[in-house]
């Protein structure tokens, strides 16, 4: 899946940061050379003011549902990318469990770390996991041999400087819609769903 808009999705329990100016905000120590509240790896995303609640009478006003009232929300830092709670090694097993266990075949695993060692150069862990599944195969290029090349399906994840494993991929509906026809479209939407999935259940 060569096009279309890397996913965006927050993994972390703890993945935002404090904007600076908000002192006696808790949180936890961070990593070996690593600043306190650092933003390395986040956006930041501005405030503003949205509608709370329901007047339906059928929400549960006990459990905060209702009434309406507006709420003002600060601007706050968030990872980019889905931030796994578990270290690289770990959460590369369980990237390839979660796949599996959706019935994906792990067609290859790049170890850019092992690669950059070949050249003499330094590099935490970083790996693309590639794989697929023959059922989506039958839906799109079997029919639509032009589609083979956003296959197969492509997972990066890599170690950042503070220690966070990060998990990245494209999103496969945009690329297989562009080639204007709705099996492909809808091929790419499922894939998308179970990719979704995987993420969260190997982050967690």
């Amino acid at each position: 899946m060569a096009h279309g808009e890397v996913i965006v999705i927050q993994g972390d329990h703890s993945g935002c940061a404090p904007p600076s100016g908000h002192e006696g905000v808790a949180a936890a120590a961070p990593a070996a050379g690593v600043a306190l509240g650092s933003t390395e790896g986040m956006v930041l995303l501005e405030g503003g003011a949205f509608l709370m609640g329901s007047d339906d009478p059928f929400a549960y006003q006990e459990d905060g549902e209702g009434p309406v009232k507006r709420v003002e929300v600060g601007s706050f830092w968030m990872d980019a990318y889905a931030v796994s709670n578990s270290d690289f090694a770990r959460t590369v097993q369980q990237l390839e469990t979660a796949l599996k266990g959706k019935g994906m075949m792990i067609v290859a695993t790049i170890d850019h770390q092992n690669m950059m060692r070949m050249v003499g150069t330094s590099l935490k862990g970083a790996k693309t996991i590639e794989f697929g599944k023959p059922d989506m195969g039958k839906m799109t290029i079997a029919t639509n041999p032009e589609s083979g090349l956003e296959m197969p399906g492509r997972i990066y994840a890599w170690e950042r400087g503070d220690g966070k494993t990060v998990v990245s991929y494209y999103r496969a509906a945009p690329a297989f819609a562009a080639y204007g026809k709705d099996n492909l479209k809808m091929a790419g939407e499922m894939m998308d769903k179970m990719l979704d999935e995987i993420v969260n259940d190997a982050t967690k």
